[in-house]
């Protein structure tokens, strides 16, 4: 009557303990050392507290740091930077090495067996955005952004379909943002007793910066002067337009972006 409970006690820690060794040395190190080892520790156990006394998350989280740490070598691309995969959210994310190195050294044995780290393999995706989506007009080429779309009805707001770590490839600003028409005039008014002698100054100013690269890539003026000139042109827009407080809110960006191949 004693024997029986006990018994049925530590079979049942022992299914347990190996359910739990099985769920973290999954994957690649489901043929680790450990194990076997631990398998035979488990069934050597003699009642249930000697089960629950073996540390079978330690070992895990030291096997999946070696595991990872050699797949973030060999997936490492040529910008130092690597692909962490979730199998828990089916999720895809660029990162640096840096960055991996971190997730891996900081996260336990449970989450380091739900993610593998692969060489980046990314496609270059067009997204027409307006400017509060751009950042104001501050993007610029090479800033890491993250993608997501908002569905709206009359109740709620929800989030779905986040993709992070994109890297920005190029961004063009709408050619309305290069059509430019100024007018400058200054009036002085000359009064000496009766007579009165106005005086306007006016100076105007029209351009189209799209036509002027046109034009200059036709050899139409020198194109080595003209580029230099418009060099970076709608980023040095957008940060006068950010000190001055003033800006055209309407202006839409198609930027190209960099995201992680969803197979």
């Amino acid at each position: 009557m004693i024997y029986a409970p006990s018994q049925e006690a530590l079979e049942k820690a022992k299914i347990e303990k190996v359910n739990e060794l099985h769920s973290l040395y999954c994957g690649p190190l489901s043929v680790n050392a450990d194990v076997n080892r631990l398998e035979h520790e488990i069934e050597s156990s003699n009642n249930r507290y000697e089960v629950e006394k073996i540390n079978i998350i330690k070992p895990a989280a030291k096997a999946w740091r070696e595991h990872h740490n050699k797949s973030i070598l060999l997936g490492t691309d040529n910008f130092n930077r690597t692909m962490v995969v979730s199998s828990e959210n089916n999720s895809k994310m660029i990162i640096s090495i840096e960055q991996a190195h971190e997730i891996v050294n900081t996260k336990g044995a449970y989450e380091l067996s739900k993610i593998s780290f692969e060489m980046p393999t990314t496609v270059s995706v067009p997204i027409l955005i307006t400017r509060l989506q751009e950042g104001g007009g501050l993007l610029s080429v090479g800033s890491i952004v993250d993608i997501y779309t908002i569905h709206n009805d009359n109740k709620t707001s929800n989030e779905t379909n986040t993709i992070k770590g994109c890297t920005v490839v190029s961004v063009l600003r709408c050619e309305e943002s290069g059509t430019i028409e100024s007018e400058y005039s200054s009036t002085h008014n000359l009064v000496q007793g009766n007579i009165s002698n106005p005086n306007e100054d006016s100076k105007t100013f029209t351009t189209n910066v799209l036509e002027i690269i046109k034009s200059s890539l036709a050899g139409g003026n020198d194109g080595q002067t003209t580029l230099s000139l418009l060099d970076n042109y709608g980023v040095r827009l957008s940060n006068c337009e950010r000190e001055i407080n003033l800006a055209d809110l309407d202006a839409n960006y198609i930027i190209l972006v960099e995201i992680p191949m969803m197979m």
